[in-house]
């Protein structure tokens, strides 16, 4: 899960800089989505249904404004993606 949630950091990182956007307008949804989208194409196999689920999440319950995660054991990512699984 550790590598799963790295790779999210990575795109998260890429598609937002500063941070999760404040309103997730047409644009932020757009720019969401491509990060999501390329993370779950990253994703192992097995876990993919799940990486769609956690992507869902994320765009309909946005996490605050500004997060970015510092890295792959981000509490909140933990949340969403725990080591158990």
């Amino acid at each position: 899960m550790h590598l799963v949630r790295d790779v999210l950091v990575r795109e998260l990182s890429e598609g937002f800089p500063e941070g999760w956007p404040a309103v997730l307008d047409d644009a932020n949804r757009f720019e969401a989505a491509q990060a999501l989208a390329r993370w779950i194409g990253y994703t192992p196999e097995p876990l993919q249904d799940r990486a769609r689920q956690i992507a869902a999440t994320l765009l309909a319950m946005p996490p605050p404004p500004g997060w970015r995660p510092p890295g792959p054991d981000d509490e909140f990512l933990r949340t969403l993606l725990p080591d158990a699984e």
